[in-house]
């Protein structure tokens, strides 16, 4: 028998590095040793509020960067195998806070998809960078981006992504936007938005005293407008004529959306060019066509009310294009204009902000009505949504609505029913109904979720009533939203449980949940009042599948109810402060660009950090900070942080 021949010192040592390394290659197609030991987190933030001191972030980047051989571990995050991390890169985005990571969620699909362990921060403090890192600020040596230390390890600070700087077209800072220096922060009527006699005449409306507009006719809508006067969509298609620009086709939409004129126009002069390819007007279309331009003229004086305002996309062209004068006009290409006068297309301005595709490259032309409706719904939205649209959009989604009930209504036995589902914040009675119904707030978006699955056609005091939220345009997309939190990597682990008769402690929950062995952690949120334990709490186990599981085990026995978990712990403290507050908290000042580039915007500040993460080394610390707000609001910060694998 041929035995095995025995190992050398240096073979025993060659054969231990090969089972703990193993190759493979990295993003840019280099080899690189992997060792089996990678570096990992393991935090404790499901335990409390998640909100993290710049001290304690301090800590944990001086520890991933020195090691133990000079500082020590955060007692909120450790971190294994540190030695075997390649770098730490902390990205700071200067313009951003918690706020608007929850208001443009969907939009952040590389952040939530790279990084699960996130963190809240109070407002930052003047020396934000010098509270992060230690550094003197006041020392030119402190400035520089990156520290090198021992042993080929470093910490970059990349403080340059600011959100305005990648904006489209190089946006401007705030203060000196030109939509900022017009119309303010806040929310107006919609009288604020009309163009001035004076702005008319700067970008060429046809006016009463001009020396072109003598055969011009007046619309005769000559009543002062209010904040309540009906809006008008209207937009007009050309062809060339031996006299130049003259009407083919004119759309007026009202303010529903819904088109109450669509005539096809037949020029007074010939034709040499229909213009087709912008038009969609073809020498077909109007070969049996007889209306003249003084036929749509009397037929729009005789559609609009005499306090009717008009709202187009550079509205100035289709009004001589008919020929008439009209005094009030909402001109949405000046809405949402840019520096030194540059002007957003409608095209763009309907798919960022409406999310609405028009003038498709499929079809030949522009359709008039849909371009007419699509100015109309932009300038709605500039007039509806005020600074507080994210504070309002979140207090609707956990807001039900219950009913029809009898009279007289009981307010205790309602509250009784709702609360099994989370607490509840407040419970009103809706008095303008022609039955009762009954308006309730929760604390937790869980709860309102499972009010609307689960109470909805139950018995009330012998009444069989709906459960539902309130319908308005904000509302359209809350289940797509709550939806992409549900799968959120950080919340697909988790569960939310609801239905218990008292305040929860730890050995009862501990005794409550024993058979479920896959349990990474039970947290039970505290009332912000009285600092007691709520009736709820979130289970976090090890996989989405062990959660799947245990929700269904839950629902199916015990009394108890549960559904899973949207709201992650640091957004539950939110929540409580900034959605369950009155009155609510101020916004950041990002809210006043313009709406129709702040998706994009965010989009594109996604796919950077996507960008950069790719290019990283294996097993590095990355850290994204969303600072919050400088100026004294109570406007939390917020963090991600994950090591590339």
């Amino acid at each position: 028998m041929q035995r095995k021949r025995p190992h050398g010192d240096k073979e025993k040592q060659d054969s231990k590095k090969r089972k703990i390394q193993h190759v493979t290659p990295d993003v840019n197609g280099l080899v690189v040793h992997r060792n089996k030991k990678a570096p990992r987190l393991s935090t404790a933030l499901f335990h409390d509020n998640c909100e993290i001191q710049y001290g304690s972030l301090r800590q944990l980047i001086n520890y991933a960067v020195l090691g133990n051989e000079h500082t020590t571990q955060a007692s909120w995050c450790s971190i294994h195998h540190q030695k075997h991390l390649q770098g730490v890169v902390v990205v700071i985005l200067e313009d951003l806070s918690q706020h608007h990571f929850y208001q443009f969620f969907t939009h952040f699909r590389c952040l939530r998809k790279l990084f699960q362990h996130r963190f809240s921060l109070p407002p930052p403090p003047s020396d934000f960078l010098a509270s992060l890192v230690g550094l003197d600020l006041n020392d030119d040596k402190g400035r520089q981006p990156y520290v090198y230390i021992e042993k080929q390890r470093w910490l970059t600070l990349s403080s340059h992504f600011k959100l305005l700087d990648i904006a489209p077209d190089k946006i401007i800072r705030l203060a000196h936007d030109p939509i900022v220096q017009k119309y303010g922060r806040k929310r107006h009527g919609l009288t604020r938005y009309l163009l001035s006699e004076e702005e008319m005449r700067k970008y060429d409306y046809p006016c009463v005293d001009f020396p072109d507009t003598k055969n011009y006719v007046h619309s005769n809508c000559m009543e002062v407008p209010t904040d309540h006067s009906p809006l008008f969509g209207l937009d007009c298609e050309m062809c060339l004529t031996t006299k130049g620009r003259e009407l083919t086709r004119v759309s007026l939409v009202d303010a529903n959306g819904y088109g109450i004129m669509d005539e096809l126009v037949l020029p007074d002069n010939p034709i040499q060019n229909y213009l087709t390819m912008f038009s969609g007007i073809t020498k077909e279309m109007l070969l049996p066509v007889k209306t003249k331009l003084k036929d749509v003229q009397e037929k729009l004086k005789r559609l609009l009310p005499p306090d009717a305002v008009l709202v187009g996309h550079s509205l100035n062209n289709d009004l001589r294009a008919l020929q008439m004068i009209h005094p009030n006009v909402i001109d949405t290409s000046l809405l949402f204009i840019r520096k030194f006068g540059k002007k957003f297309k409608l095209k763009f301005l309907a798919q960022a902000v409406l999310k609405r595709d028009i003038q498709s490259e499929d079809i030949v032309g522009h359709e008039p009505s849909e371009d007419a409706a699509a100015a109309l719904r932009l300038a709605q939205y500039f007039i509806e949504f005020g600074p507080e649209k994210v504070t309002r959009k979140y207090e609707e989604m956990i807001t039900v609505f219950a009913g029809p009930f009898k009279k007289p209504v009981c307010l205790k036995s309602v509250r009784m029913h709702f609360q099994s589902c989370g607490p509840i914040h407040s419970l009103n009675l809706v008095v303008d109904t022609f039955q009762p119904y009954v308006c309730i707030k929760y604390s937790v978006l869980e709860a309102a979720q499972l009010a609307v699955k689960h109470l909805n056609g139950t018995y009330v005091d012998g009444c069989c009533i709906k459960v539902q939220r309130l319908i308005t345009s904000m509302s359209l997309d809350y289940e797509d939203l709550i939806k992409e939190m549900e799968e959120d990597p950080e919340n697909s682990d988790t569960i939310y449980v609801s239905g218990f008769m008292k305040p929860l402690t730890e050995s009862f929950l501990q005794q409550q949940f024993s058979d479920f062995k896959e349990i990474k952690t039970i947290y039970a949120p505290k009332n912000p009042m009285n600092q007691q334990h709520e009736k709820y709490c979130f289970l976090k186990f090890e996989s989405p599948e062990s959660a799947a599981m245990a929700a269904a085990r839950i629902s199916t026995h015990g009394g108890l109810m549960c559904q899973k978990a949207v709201t992650s712990s640091h957004l539950l403290q939110w929540f409580q402060e900034a959605v369950l507050s009155i009155p609510p908290h101020p916004q950041p000042s990002l809210e006043n660009i313009p709406k129709a580039v702040l998706p994009q915007i965010i989009s594109n500040t996604d796919m950077k950090i996507n960008k950069l993460y790719t290019k990283l080394a294996v097993n590095t610390l990355c850290i994204i900070l969303f600072p919050g707000n400088r100026n004294g609001e109570i406007l939390p910060g917020f963090g991600l942080m994950g090591i590339k694998k």
